[in-house]
């Protein structure tokens, strides 16, 4: 989606609202995904929150409380066009849709894999070696927000 595209599908999504997105990714290659010159594309939708404000969600305040290592502070590569919603990065002309996950693991994903423009499941795909075996490790925590280039976006709400 363009940046106008992105602009019009959230001018009537109130912020915090509840909202599917539909996007796409691209797993990290092994050795022998990159050798084998192979292409992988995640497509996923999920519901999710448009336009909470990070530094004041629940998860976020406890996960800051529970810290016990020193807080990193790291450079800005972004600033916010749209506050909460659209970033734009600082360098290239690149734009980010920030959305946060509803309750941890209820945010009811569904995930489909493509080999070479083929849909696979994800077993075939830890048989093919094609991915880094990290990606699929079990237990990983999600992250609380998450900020995807908008040139992957698909579809925001009921807009495609």
């Amino acid at each position: 989606m363009t940046r106008n595209e992105i602009l019009n599908s959230i001018r009537d999504i109130k912020k915090g609202t509840f909202t599917r997105i539909v996007y796409t990714s691209e797993p990290t290659l092994s050795a022998a995904g990159k050798k084998a010159g192979v292409s992988i594309v995640k497509h996923t939708e999920k519901t999710v929150r448009l336009g909470v404000a990070y530094q004041n969600m629940q998860a976020v305040k406890e996960a800051e409380a529970a810290r016990t290592e020193p807080k990193r502070e790291v450079a800005s590569w972004c600033h916010w066009e749209v506050e909460d919603i659209l970033a734009k990065h600082n360098t290239k002309d690149a734009y980010y849709l920030a959305f946060s996950y509803v309750n941890g693991s209820g945010h009811n994903t569904k995930s489909q894999y493509y080999l070479n423009g083929k849909m696979v499941s994800v077993e075939e795909l830890k048989e093919s070696g094609f991915i880094v075996p990290s990606y699929f490790k079990e237990g990983k925590e999600a992250p609380v927000t998450q900020r995807v280039n908008i040139d992957n976006i698909i579809q925001i709400g009921g807009r495609a």
